[in-house]
């Protein structure tokens, strides 16, 4: 419950609607899928959109939860909430989009 109204709260803040799914991994976990439909021709909505998203990541860390996967655009900040082996994600995270963005030339 705390998950989903930390969710619910950041989306509604930022003009958006809340849809989730949750789909069960064991008795006793779940994963928590959030949906955050906006208009793209909508840039009012689309900024909203962007920036809740960002909001959430940090928000939810100090909840104690963890972004599993991110759009290139969060994966700094979404491997940079995992402190462990001295932020080794965040290295990875950082060549791994290094690797993603190159041009080839």
């Amino acid at each position: 419950m705390r998950l989903r109204d930390l969710l619910r709260g950041t989306l509604e803040r930022y003009g958006l609607d809340y849809s989730a799914a949750l789909i069960a991994t064991t008795a006793r976990s779940y994963i928590n899928v959030v949906l955050v439909v906006f208009d793209t021709e909508n840039e009012q909505q689309s900024r909203a959109a962007f920036e809740a998203c960002k909001a959430l990541v940090p928000e939810a860390r100090k909840a104690g939860y963890g972004e599993h996967r991110a759009h290139l655009d969060f994966m700094d900040l979404c491997a940079e909430q995992y402190d462990f082996n001295d932020h080794a994600a965040a290295g990875s995270a950082r060549r791994s989009r290094t690797c993603s963005t190159r041009t080839g030339s």
